[in-house]
Order: structure tokens, then C-alpha cells, then sequence
């Protein structure tokens, strides 16, 4: 059973913590690391972004869940 946020099964989906938005990649591999750490659920998602000087920017996406994906039942 998946528990993605956009997963079609709404029995159970984990909360979102805290989204954050940036071009830091540094900064997001200790995002992950931390929530890791600490067994928070993570999506990182990557893209680009067009800039207003022309040209594309990369843009960082990282959705902190209060815990992993694949739990069917919160635990209690």
C-alpha cells in the first residue's frame, strides 16, 4: 500500500512537517540527512525554473512528513 500524498488510497497519509523551497543543494542534502536522522518522511523534488535574465534556474523542492512513506497506520 503506498502513502505517497499522491496516492490514490486515503486511509492514511502522512502530515507534512515543512515544505521548503530554494537553490541551495548543500542545503537540501542535510535536509535529508537530518530528517533521516531523526525518521521523517522526505520528497525532494528538482526542476527548472525560467529566469528573468533568460535562461533556467534550478529549483529545489524538499516536503518534510512526519514519518517514512510505506506505513499503512500511524503508530501509536
Amino acid at each position: 500500500m503506498s502513502t505517497h500524498p499522491d496516492s490514490t488510497d486515503t486511509s492514511y497519509t502522512p502530515k507534512v512537517v515543512k515544505r521548503v523551497i530554494g537553490s541551495d543543494f548543500e542545503q537540501f542534502v542535510e535536509l535529508v540527512r537530518a530528517a533521516a536522522t531523526i525518521g521523517l518522511g522526505v520528497e525532494l523534488v528538482n526542476r527548472l525554473q525560467p529566469a528573468p535574465q533568460g535562461g533556467f534556474t534550478e529549483e529545489w523542492t524538499i516536503t518534510l512528513y512526519n514519518e517514512p512513506p510505506g506505513r499503512s497506520t500511524p503508530d501509536r
